[in-house]
């Protein structure tokens, strides 16, 4: 009997032993396994957390395709009712609108969430990199037989709904930079369509933006603003802006093109590269004939983090002493709040209190501010 139990005994242990050795032997397996599927792990958080937090570094060429339509009347009718106020994102393309983009661009905006601002409907695209907007530009040609004169940097005063002429009572005027010169043809106009503090529209430019049609008749008269025009010598000049401000500013650019003066600084600051670099196509064709250098966009939207004007400035301040010191004017137009306070402090932290009053004394530091 003591035989057999022993046998008995030394069997169970042996099978035991096999099965905690094959289960031993597994777990070290898999151990070794799990190791690695973890370092993968770490080395793939490793190389996209690089990706997301250093994006910029990543060299990459943005393919932009624009392609330009002019909606039927009554398609721009919807689009003007539609933005009567201040629209919630919330409210829709009209869905008028959203059927014949659809049509002509396979565009599908129907229940897309839309961004409506002054001069535009901006509307996200659900496809990686994919954004469309939509932009009113804005034209003013003189009657036949009337030829219209200004120079760079005059003022043109818009009467709102032409309440003049059709024996209303009359509106207050507003004032808006004139981009264009007489030689262009038409006085151009850049006009953001604001809002007040109850969501109610500004008069200006909602009667310019929304209101008035193509082909109407404006009542506009020009206002001369001697303060802002161009230096009529060859000296250099630095151009500050922000916002529509540009509008002044190009105005005087195309002056200084006109005249064959090449020594032109442009500064101009507003939020979104694609969307808010206004009149980008003339600005990159002067500086590649010669006649901006430097040319400083900044916009304050892009990363790595918000930068304005001023920031560039202060950047540049051995560059921007070395110009007022050879005799440079500086000319701010845009923002009256935030842009040009901001400027001024630059510009006095780089030049000095008693410096800046001596070039606004002598004419060489202007504004058209707003």
């Amino acid at each position: 009997m003591a035989e057999s139990v022993d046998a008995g005994y030394s069997a169970t242990s042996k099978n035991s032993y096999r099965h905690r050795t094959f289960w031993l032997k597994h777990l070290h397996r898999w151990h070794w396994i799990s190791a690695a599927l973890c370092l993968a792990g770490l080395l793939l958080f490793a190389i996209t957390g690089f990706t997301l937090n250093h994006a910029s570094w990543i060299a990459s060429t943005p393919r932009v395709t624009t392609t330009t339509l002019e909606l039927p009347a009554k398609l721009l009718a919807a689009v003007q009712d539609a933005a009567v106020g201040s629209p919630d994102p919330a409210t829709p393309v009209p869905q008028e609108l959203a059927r014949w983009l659809s049509d002509r661009l396979d565009v599908r905006l129907a229940h897309r969430q839309v961004e409506w601002s002054a001069q535009e409907i901006y509307v996200s695209l659900p496809r990686p990199g994919g954004d469309a907007w939509l932009t009113l530009h804005l034209s003013l040609t003189p009657p036949a037989g009337q030829p219209a004169h200004w120079d760079a940097g005059d003022i043109a005063v818009i009467d709102p709904h032409n309440s003049t002429w059709n024996d209303a009572p009359p509106l207050p005027h507003r004032e808006y930079s004139i981009a264009s010169l007489p030689q262009d043809g038409s006085l151009h106009l850049l006009v953001r369509r604001i809002f007040d503090a109850q969501g109610m529209p500004g008069l200006g430019s909602d009667w310019l933006t929304r209101r008035a049609q193509p082909g109407d008749t404006i009542a506009l008269r020009i206002r001369v603003n001697s303060n802002f025009h161009a230096p009529a010598e060859d000296r250099p000049l630095i151009l500050i802006g922000n916002g529509t401000g540009i509008a002044g500013l190009r105005a005087l650019l195309k002056a200084r093109v006109l005249a064959g003066h090449l020594r032109n600084w442009l500064l101009f600051g507003e939020r979104h590269a694609i969307r808010d670099n206004f009149y980008g196509e003339d600005l990159q064709r002067w500086r590649d004939q010669g006649y901006i250098d430097p040319l400083d966009l900044v916009f304050s939207r892009e990363p790595p983090e918000r930068r304005y004007v001023q920031h560039r400035l202060l950047e540049c301040a051995t560059l921007l002493r070395r110009w007022v010191a050879q005799g440079a004017a500086i000319y701010v137009c845009g923002s009256q709040d935030g842009m040009a306070p901001g400027v001024d402090a630059a510009l006095t932290r780089i030049l000095g209190a008693a410096a800046l009053a001596d070039l606004r004394e002598g004419g060489r530091y202007r504004h058209d501010v707003y």
